[in-house]
């Protein structure tokens, strides 16, 4: 009987679809792997996990040393495939790393052809078979989270602990509907920010803002920069934005970071952070007119992912920007969305240096900061067909529709390495 696995959204979908099984009977996710005859699902790990330098350091066992005797025999006779789920990050072709996991097979005596890398970037396997023309190593796109929150705003969920046990569904398309109606009010703030964990591109965004006297426009939550550790990030940050020619001028502006309650929302207070993935709260919405999304990366094109952050403005029925890897808005419209040209300039999706396609965001925030309540309500007024169908799409199951390719491929990608 298949069981689901809490917070791993891969597992859940692997099971709910009759790919895996739990290898006993109560046993938790992360001390064993789940088998079949088909596929052996390894533990959620981060890249580091896959140097055996640093599971050595931290005294971590290595994730591959979760399969047990009679998984090593059935992957050395092409009986069994096994994934390794790097998909809750966006993953680049690092050569050392991808050295140190091949050693890590060649120690286990694991043919690299039987291990398939489930990840979100769209540009990974490309970037590593240009570089490794000669590796067998497996690659998957699969974006499970992209998937259940489609699934959460179509109301195709199976009942609460049929699919995602620990995530409450969301009535997401009451949610919906009571936003729209918000979409070209009088809206208090120019522009919102949600930031959540303290990254290096989300900070530059609030020193910017902070410089150009623009702050107190928007809604922003954030969790703020209390205690050590946030202390420590603020240094290293501070460090790494004066070695920017371009950004160094904000670095008086990041003192003003550590007057963390000036930014501080409730909005994270008691907060469980797997959970606020599909969280969407009316008050992060309704009195924005422009929703800035600061995702979790800024690569200069080795990343090629969007997550669930650009879905919130689209089921909120508003238009966005978005600070993000290169393509995030192609990557919407290739999911059967519009986007918001010629009201909303996107050239920045594509400019590959990340300092320019900051900037780039960023004055065209300043310049929506510079027109009337009016001339922003004109404008909204102008993408409410837009808007209205991209609320649509997901609401009508169009988002669900469109991932179902990666659920095929997914599959084939496994059956392709069984004998």
């Amino acid at each position: 009987m298949s069981r689901p696995l809490g917070l791993h959204p891969l597992g859940d979908w692997l099971l709910a679809r009759g790919l895996l099984q739990p290898a006993r009977a109560g046993s938790p996710f992360g001390r064993a792997p789940l088998a079949t005859a088909e596929a052996y699902l390894l533990p959620l790990v981060d890249a580091r996990r896959l140097r055996a330098e640093f599971c050595a350091a931290q005294g971590l066992a290595h994730p591959l040393d979760a399969l047990p005797a009679l998984a090593l025999e059935r992957l050395r006779q092409g009986q069994a495939c096994a994934l390794l789920d790097l998909s809750n990050e966006g993953l680049q072709d690092d050569p050392a790393l991808f050295e140190a996991l091949q050693a890590e097979l060649r120690a286990r005596d694991l043919p690299a052809g039987q291990l398939l890398l489930v990840t979100q970037n769209q540009a990974l396997e490309a970037a590593h078979r240009a570089r490794d023309p000669a590796s067998r190593l497996g690659f998957a796109v699969h974006h499970a989270l992209l998937e259940q929150f489609a699934r959460f705003a179509a109301r195709q969920c199976p009942a609460r602990g049929a699919l995602y046990p620990n995530h409450p569904v969301p009535d997401l398309p009451a949610l919906a509907a009571q936003l729209a109606r918000s979409g070209v009010a009088e809206h208090a703030h120019a522009y919102g920010l949600l930031v959540g964990s303290p990254r290096y591109w989300r900070l530059v965004a609030l020193c910017w803002l902070a410089q150009h006297g623009l702050l107190d426009q928007g809604l922003i939550h954030f969790d703020g920069l209390a205690g050590h550790k946030h202390q420590a990030d603020l240094q290293r940050f501070t460090e790494q934005l004066a070695r920017n020619r371009r950004l160094a001028p904000l670095v008086a502006a990041a003192d003003r970071l550590r007057d963390y309650p000036r930014f501080r929302s409730s909005r994270f207070e008691g907060g469980n952070y797997n959970l606020l993935a599909f969280a969407l709260r009316a008050d992060e919405f309704e009195s924005v007119a422009l929703p800035v999304v600061l995702e979790t990366e800024m690569s200069a094109g080795g990343m090629r992912r969007h997550t669930e952050k650009l879905l919130k403005p689209l089921l909120a029925g508003r238009p966005l920007l978005v600070l993000g890897n290169p393509g995030c808005l192609a990557a919407l419209r290739g999911l059967g969305f519009a986007t918001f040209s010629p009201v909303l300039e996107e050239g920045y999706d594509e400019i590959a240096d990340p300092t320019d396609r900051a900037l780039a965001v960023l004055e065209q925030l300043a310049r929506w900061c510079g027109l009337s309540a009016a001339q922003r309500r004109e404008r909204l007024l102008a993408l409410q067909p837009v808007v209205q169908a991209n609320q649509a799409h997901l609401l009508g199951g169009g988002l669900l529709r469109r991932l179902a390719h990666q659920d095929t491929a997914l599959a084939t990608a496994i059956r392709a390495r069984l004998r």
